[in-house]
């Protein structure tokens, strides 16, 4: 996973390790070549996802190793260090996929693992309500993670595969809406 860093302008690259601690690099200057890898410690149960918030920091999220299934944070700074993984807590099995709402705020989401009524479903939490709890937006997703684009009108929108081996997609009712709208059958047959 790559991604631009705001305060210098250089590309970092982030990597799970051997050792499935999340490690990055970043380049030297602007075109350069890049540097050594540098540990942000912790150990992952999958490779760091990372977006950028509206003030330009990048923020890392991964899925831990603990039992839980919990969604962890590592944000950067100001001064550019990093904040140390913290627990989102949830239930995941899949996951992360993040995005930016129109007003630049991170959504982070997650698949929910375990067993019961809501297996499969999809949740998400964001930086609106200050990551404060995490919200049931549905579907149906048993195959790999969907992904998620920002429309024309600002709105954003998930892609997926469902049971029945068809697209589906749902989307925010107006953009930055907390609210979704769920689901439309695209068709199709995927594998």
């Amino acid at each position: 996973m790559d991604s631009r860093d705001p305060y210098n302008h250089r590309v970092t690259v982030f990597h799970r390790g051997t050792d499935n601690v999340p490690y990055y690099s970043q380049q030297q200057c602007p075109s350069c070549g890049f540097g050594g890898w540098t540990s942000l410690g912790g150990v992952l149960d999958g490779p760091p996802v990372v977006g950028t918030t509206s003030d330009g920091r990048m923020v890392a999220f991964a899925l831990g190793t603990d039992t839980s299934g919990a969604l962890y944070r590592n944000s950067q700074q100001s001064d550019g260090s990093w904040s140390g993984w913290v627990s989102l807590g949830g239930l995941s099995s899949r996951g992360p996929v993040i995005a930016k709402d129109q007003n630049g705020a991170l959504e982070v989401y997650v698949i929910q693992g375990g067993s019961g009524t809501y297996q499969n479903q999809l949740y998400r939490k964001t930086q609106l309500d200050n990551w404060y709890s995490w919200t049931l937006i549905g579907g149906d997703w048993h195959v790999g993670l969907p992904g998620v684009a920002q429309n024309q009108d600002g709105r954003l929108e998930l892609f997926g595969r469902g049971d029945d081996r068809s697209l589906y997609n749902m989307w925010q009712n107006t953009p930055n809406d907390l609210n979704w709208t769920c689901c439309s059958n695209l068709g199709g047959q995927w594998p």
